[in-house]
């Protein structure tokens, strides 16, 4: 009894003390359950187009179903109504994982602590290359540069910490153990848009991205794709861990498809781009989030195809030194799964999947360590068989099938890839030739006078040109036909890859001969025939970018171009090959009066060009545009020079006033002439031209204002 009386004490007691406490308000009821669990009195989640309750039962699709909404509810109205409802089931799994520990947001360092930090390691020396168009016009500086400034101040290679866009931390480095990450990812990410919105995206991707990048093969992925909405698992999709991780890595690849379908979406009918060029895509920072290390200690094929389709995206936003490190990581991931061999027994669709893989891969190698002035991961002995040009509809999917062949007289959307692989190949031996150096090895060897192999890799590129499927050829047919058809847009594509691996060929002879032009112009021991050699290489090179200049800039802001930083990058090695020639008597004198008109109305172009692509927001646009413009003088008449002062020079193509400070710092004469202060010594021009490159991205010094320097 009196142990009665002390429960009943304590019981009173603890009931007086939570009696002012608020209690926490119930879960509020969710409004879409399904039918199924209506009927039970059960607890349902919403989840579409299988609730989980159902799922646990292995209900089939058909019996979770939902109530439809009355006639005057509009698409819309649904869609809001799911989105709520995702916010509702969000919150709860959010607010009963709130015990576990989780990762502050880490500050990002401000521009000048970047920059001072970088400063403190200026003595060692950059990891750059000398394959870039702004190694190739640093060389240009250094000549505009008098000597004194030359041997007292180096060009500033420090990087500019640039404000990255908010995201969400990455679950790589997560404290959150393996049992809380796998709930938070499983019940929170592996969400689905409408599938309206979902086939939407998908049409989007085959349509503007696949072409391009082949990797997936489409059959397969939409069979699990219909899986994914009908709630239906396959066998190898339903073995513990392996299935959480194919479900991880599927759900990865599948965000990332939608963001590059949103890209794609961002072109209108008539394939204008938005101006809105880096617009954050939640379904990159979701696929983010679903990309984890453990990923990697069960490396598969579509993991690899996952990364790869990230650089494809990284890339229609901008140049990156994430893509390239994300690419990286996938050539590491192929190759410790051997996707690079041949596997002896393996159906055709399989077979050609793991070549356009590994294919892929070599082509996003090569396109950075050109761009990055970098060596490439992969050379030519890790080169595999070329893919067929057939189309995935015509695959033959069973291991004892025979091998089939592409329909003939039916255009193949495949054939661009093989193309562009093939045309690589080429490129990369120039790379090798011309801008590849190791420890130790001086830089004025003069491969360009090698005039054997320039003659052969030009002849390469001829053929390659020649070789090319009629529906891939660029002529007049294509030149100005609808952005929206495949084939028009791959010729198209294929065509600037072509002007520019030719620019990129005779680069080097254009610089050594103005170079030598400067030092002894009367007094040269060059042969007739090495001078009429020499020439004709600077024309193929001024009219390679003449012609990439005119098939440019009629098409900007369509679907007929590649990314805007690809495209900027190519405007501006085009520019500072006309700017060679403008700046070189010997060049210059060689021209008659059309050849001129011609010149001065390519430069127009790759000025106009730029300020386009500026009004599109794309960040290196506009340095390009004035570094061009602070180089070399196009002539005008003197009334609308007038019109101009120093302080237009960055939105205007014209010439500067003789007499003013611009002109100075442009190195002009009172006549309009262009004086070089250290014009003596060819090297000077060399070390401009061909000795470093650029973080686009990032490190917007590698375009050097020549007012800080003349």
């Amino acid at each position: 009894m009196e142990m009665q009386h002390i429960l009943d004490d304590r019981r009173q007691e603890f009931n007086s003390q939570n009696c002012g406490v608020e209690q926490a308000p119930r879960r509020l009821k969710n409004k879409l359950a399904c039918e199924e669990c209506r009927d039970r009195k059960i607890r349902c989640d919403g989840r579409r187009p299988v609730c989980r309750s159902c799922l646990r039962k292995k209900l089939p699709p058909e019996r979770c179903s939902y109530s439809t909404h009355s006639s005057t509810d509009n698409h819309a109205a649904r869609d809001d109504s799911y989105t709520k409802a995702l916010e509702n089931r969000i919150a709860e799994l959010e607010s009963g994982h709130g015990h576990s520990p989780r990762i502050a947001s880490v500050p990002t360092p401000t521009s000048q602590q970047h920059v001072e930090r970088q400063n403190a390691t200026d003595n060692s020396p950059p990891y750059l290359g000398r394959a870039s168009a702004v190694g190739f016009m640093e060389e240009v500086i250094e000549t505009l540069k008098p000597a004194e400034a030359l041997a007292t101040k180096t060009l500033s290679r420090g990087y500019i910490a640039v404000e990255a866009p908010e995201s969400s931390p990455s679950s790589w480095f997560a404290g959150n153990s393996r049992g809380d990450q796998d709930s938070i990812v499983l019940g929170v990410d592996l969400v689905l848009p409408p599938r309206r919105t979902a086939d939407s995206l998908l049409r989007s991707y085959w349509v503007g991205a696949h072409p391009l990048l082949p990797i997936i093969h489409k059959s397969a992925f939409l069979a699990r794709y219909e899986r994914l909405w009908s709630g239906t698992l396959s066998t190898s999709e339903n073995d513990g861990e392996s299935s959480r991780n194919s479900e991880l890595v599927f759900h990865f690849m599948l965000n990332i498809v939608f963001a590059l379908g949103c890209r794609f979406m961002s072109i209108s009918g008539q394939g204008q781009l938005s101006s809105d060029l880096n617009s954050r895509q939640p379904f990159f920072d979701r696929a983010m989030k679903l990309m984890t290390l453990d990923l990697l200690d069960d490396g598969s094929i579509e993991l690899v195809q996952s990364l790869l389709i990230t650089v494809q995206y990284i890339q229609t936003l901008e140049l990156s030194n994430k893509g390239w490190v994300i690419l990286g990581m996938a050539i590491r991931l192929a190759q410790s799964i051997n996707i690079h061999v041949g596997v002896g027994r393996e159906s055709q669709a399989k077979r050609e999947e793991r070549r356009r893989t590994w294919c892929v891969c070599i082509l996003l190698d090569r396109v950075h360590a050109m761009t990055f002035g970098r060596p490439s991961m992969l050379h030519s002995q890790h080169h595999t068989t070329l893919p067929q040009m057939i189309d995935d509809e015509y695959f033959a999917v069973d291991v004892d099938e025979a091998d089939r062949q592409h329909p003939l007289g039916i255009p193949c959307k495949s054939a661009y890839f093989a193309s562009i692989v093939t045309l690589s190949d080429i490129t990369a031996e120039i790379l090798r030739l011309y801008y590849t150096t190791t420890p130790g090895t001086a830089v004025g060897l003069k491969p360009e006078k090698d005039y054997n192999s320039l003659l052969q890799l030009d002849a390469q590129l001829e053929s390659w040109k020649q070789g090319l499927p009629s529906y891939l050829r660029f002529g007049i047919d294509n030149q100005s036909g609808d952005p929206t058809d495949l084939f028009v847009r791959q010729a198209h594509l294929l065509h600037h890859r072509l002007l520019y691996s030719r620019i990129l060929l005779f680069r080097r002879v254009v610089v050594r001969l103005a170079a030598e032009s400067f030092v002894q112009p009367q007094k040269s021991t060059t042969t007739r025939l090495e001078q009429t050699l020499g020439l004709g290489c600077v024309e193929t090179c001024r009219l390679a970018a003449q012609e990439l200049l005119e098939v440019i800039h009629p098409h900007i802001g369509t679907w007929l171009l590649p990314p805007p930083w690809y495209t900027v990058f190519a405007i501006y090695t085009a520019g500072t090959v006309l700017a060679v020639v403008f700046i070189t008597p010997a060049f210059r004198n060689a021209l008659d009066a059309h050849q001129l008109t011609t010149l001065r109305h390519s430069w127009e172009l790759s000025i106009d060009s730029l300020k386009q692509y500026q009004q599109l927001n794309v960040p290196s646009a506009s340095k390009c545009l004035l570094n061009l413009l602070k180089i070399y003088k196009v002539s005008e008449s003197e009334t609308r020079s007038s019109e101009l002062n120093a302080n237009d020079v960055a939105l205007a193509g014209t010439a500067p006033d003789p007499g003013s400070a611009t002109a100075r710092n442009l190195c002009l004469s009172e006549d309009g002439q262009c004086i070089f202060p250290g014009q003596d010594d060819p090297r000077q021009l060399e070390a401009l031209f061909l000795d470093s490159t650029f973080w686009a991205d990032e490190n917007m010094d590698w375009l050097v204002d020549l007012s800080n320097g003349a």
